[in-house]
């Protein structure tokens, strides 16, 4: 069925998650409109890959070994493929949500996730990382994310080291080129993935300048439902996730209230 056939989606996620988003926006009778707010692109500094080598190298020495996204799981798991053909035995692995945990079954071993929720927040009520008093966790992310998930863990006595394998950039496109697009291909909802995301929407148009904080945003939690809201946009819809049917189910909500009304966005 066309559920979401009067939507033009602008989807920001970067060039290597879109695609699937994109299928799925059109297998729903929507349009997809790309345009990455992000890169992601693999750490090759030499030092900086000699430092993820010996982490990499050393895992048997942790009891646990967090991925904070699918992009750290994709990393983290052509990393540990080098030098572990069979993962250390005592190694729990965690992930932040079912997308991410998808990416580690390549590792055949069993995952702990949040059964609801994707936040930090969300990973930091599983059992298994109440107490670790003694223990070591190696933490898979990008440079310089988040640091209430490390700092947490510290606080319940964990030894906490960071495996930073790949870093987010910009867009490689101009604000001028988004608003651009956004007009010729009648763009009427906005997608955003992540709090960087939305930064970096923010760092190339004034939303409230370029009429963009009327239309229809989703975004993936609260925290970034507050952001949204700080600089402007006034529709905002929290899809509590950032995975694709997280996104469809939203844009179904929104193509139902459309429908309700004969006004266009």
């Amino acid at each position: 069925a066309a559920l979401l056939q009067n939507l033009v989606v602008l989807n920001t996620r970067p060039q290597q998650q879109a695609e699937n988003l994109s299928n799925a926006i059109h297998a729903a009778g929507g349009r997809s409109v790309n345009f990455p707010l992000l890169q992601i692109s693999e750490i090759i500094e030499p030092e900086l890959v000699a430092g993820i080598r010996s982490a990499v190298q050393n895992l048997d020495r942790y009891q646990a070994a967090i991925f904070i996204s699918a992009n750290a799981a994709h990393y983290g798991v052509s990393w540990i493929a080098r030098y572990w053909p069979q993962l250390p035995s005592d190694l729990e692995l965690y992930a932040v949500g079912p997308t991410t945990a998808a990416v580690l079954a390549a590792l055949d071993r069993t995952v702990h996730l949040p059964a609801a929720g994707m936040r930090s927040e969300d990973l930091l009520a599983l059992p298994g990382l109440k107490d670790l008093k003694g223990k070591r966790v190696a933490i898979f992310r990008g440079e310089g994310g988040r640091e209430l998930l490390g700092k947490t863990l510290r606080d319940r006595g964990g030894e906490i080291t960071y495996i930073e394998t790949y870093r987010r950039t910009g867009p490689a496109g101009s604000g001028a080129e988004l608003l651009k697009l956004i007009r010729e291909q009648r763009v009427n909802v906005i997608t955003v993935s992540s709090a960087q995301g939305l930064d970096s929407l923010c760092n190339l148009v004034e939303i409230k300048k370029s009429g963009l904080a009327l239309m229809p945003l989703l975004v993936p939690s609260q925290r970034v439902v507050q952001m949204a809201r700080k600089v402007g946009f006034v529709q905002i819809f929290d899809c509590n996730g950032a995975t694709d049917m997280a996104v469809i189910n939203t844009l179904r909500e929104i193509a139902m209230q459309l429908q309700g009304s004969t006004r266009q966005i």
